[in-house]
């Protein structure tokens, strides 16, 4: 992937936290845009010729913001007390389960609590961040600026190309949205920092 970097005004060839960027598949730069009517895939816009680049449906859904490592380790026990208990995040409060078992709903209450802690604080931190440098080695998570939510790599075969990962966006992020920033080529080292049409 390549990416478009800069500043929020435009004031710097680097990637900062907060930077608004694109993503394009590199053999073809072909732009990857965010397709919410399609259960939040992530969608390469595939080119209509050689010569032409390809055209995203529009700009705001090839957008992303660069976010800090977000912290995951109560919203992970939250989700795993709803699965032991056969629970879904959405209805979960709507549940007959959950409103006859007090002690089930004063677990998933005080997870929730602490869940809900974990999230502002890694707004705070996220809005710490902002404008400081992103470094190659460093851990990102990329935010779709139309939807807010997180680009994920998950453990299964996407569906076009069978020998890639599957990379979708989810609501509120998790492990799967941790991306590690590599240079694409050896011209860079882990603490440089990444700048304007890197291939990363």
């Amino acid at each position: 992937m390549m990416a478009a970097a800069g500043t929020r005004d435009g004031g710097d060839n680097g990637l900062f936290y907060g930077s608004f960027i694109s993503l394009r598949e590199v053999n073809y730069l072909a732009p990857m845009s965010g397709d919410v009517n399609r259960e939040h895939q992530v969608v390469v816009n595939h080119l209509k010729s050689h010569v032409q680049p390809a055209v995203p449906p529009d700009e705001v859904s090839c957008r992303f913001e660069v976010c800090g490592k977000h912290q995951y380790t109560s919203q992970r026990e939250f989700l795993q007390t709803l699965n032991e208990h056969g629970l879904s995040r959405a209805t979960y409060a709507a549940d007959e389960k959950f409103r006859e078992d007090t002690k089930l709903r004063k677990e998933l209450n005080k997870k929730s609590e602490k869940m809900v802690e974990e999230q502002r604080m890694n707004v705070e931190e996220q809005a710490r961040l902002v404008g400081e440098p992103v470094l190659y080695g460093q851990t990102i998570q990329l935010r779709h600026v139309a939807t807010g939510a997180f680009i994920k790599v998950k453990a299964q075969s996407a569906f076009v190309d069978r020998g890639s990962l599957m990379v979708s966006m989810e609501e509120y992020g998790d492990l799967g949205s941790w991306l590690r920033v590599y240079p694409g080529y050896k011209t860079k080292a882990d603490g440089e920092q990444v700048t304007f049409g890197d291939l990363i």
